[in-house]
């Protein structure tokens, strides 16, 4: 089996990320034959497979085709949803079982597969081989990071908190490489968590990284959670610092007067729950049904 993965979105690293995981987990599990396009011209349609991360333009397409959705529902092209929703040989990887109902409620013939961006070991692997060093806990000098896009509900927690602490922002602007990046989180006590959208689904998008390495993490709670689909989450407040939003500047004081050796527990712990569920699984699982059903094809009445 041969496939294409056409991503141009090098300077986004929640995509990055993406990328990386699906393209070495194929590699090392499915097949070999896989490579990165960064043209949309350049993309052979007489291969296998295409896997499209987040932009995909209605097409003839013959092949066998997947849009990797990084996206909350009310963001994604209906056009494009219409086009899949026509398509026999068309999928879409949502990381979101909210988006997978409201896709299937709009567009009923789509073919939707639950894959977030989950533990791999390429997640851990590339946060160790791009920082400068591993720093203890006690010698960090930044106490709060937090990344993403600035509104009003993560202004009013940031400001209260830079009154007693030191906070350090990245924002898409910065222009930051992944490895100063990183470098930012293993020099910091705590990175903080806060959605931008009171939709509160679990961002895997921005956690994968940091549960895969260790990262001490305190994050808004994800209310709108199906275990049924995402069984990973099963028992997330027992693993997690998580908390509503009118606690978190007391949930952060509170983790940040822990000692060292509390700490490190509280990292273990989540990563050893984060780390019980493998993205490798999921796409093998994905693949498996995919090769299954391409030479088991439906058999028609003659």
């Amino acid at each position: 089996m041969k496939i294409q993965f056409y991503f141009y979105r090098y300077d986004y690293l929640a995509f990055y990320l993406m990328m990386l995981s699906v393209v070495n987990i194929i590699k090392n599990n499915i097949t070999e034959e896989i490579d990165v396009v960064n043209n949309y011209s350049d993309l052979d349609f007489n291969n296998t497979v295409i896997m499209f991360l987040g932009d995909l333009q209605p097409n003839t397409y013959h092949n066998t085709i997947i849009l990797i959705n990084p996206e909350h529902y009310q963001n994604l092209n209906p056009n494009i949803l219409q086009f899949i929703n026509r398509k026999e040989n068309y999928y879409i990887w949502d990381f979101s079982p909210t988006n997978i109902i409201e896709i299937k409620k709009a567009y009923p013939n789509s073919k939707t597969f639950y894959l977030p961006l989950l533990y791999n070991p390429y997640l851990e692997n590339y946060y160790k081989q791009s920082i400068k060093k591993s720093i203890e806990y006690q010698d960090k000098e930044i106490d709060i990071l937090f990344m993403g896009t600035m509104n009003k509900r993560r202004i009013q927690i940031l400001d209260e908190l830079k009154k007693t602490y030191t906070v350090k922002i990245i924002v898409i602007e910065d222009r930051l490489s992944n490895k100063e990046i990183f470098d930012l989180i293993e020099n910091s006590k705590l990175v903080l968590n806060l959605f931008y959208y009171e939709v509160f689904v679990f961002d895997y998008y921005r956690n994968a990284l940091l549960l895969s390495n260790h990262v001490l993490m305190v994050s808004e709670t994800p209310y709108n959670i199906d275990t049924v689909t995402e069984h990973n989450l099963k028992d997330f407040e027992t693993h997690l610092l998580v908390c509503d939003y009118e606690n978190i500047i007391d949930t952060v004081k509170k983790t940040l007067e822990k000692t060292p050796e509390e700490i490190n527990h509280i990292k273990s712990n989540a990563y050893q729950w984060f780390k019980k569920h493998d993205m490798t699984d999921y796409i093998i699982e994905f693949f498996a049904e995919l090769i299954y059903a391409s030479n088991n094809p439906p058999q028609t009445d003659t």
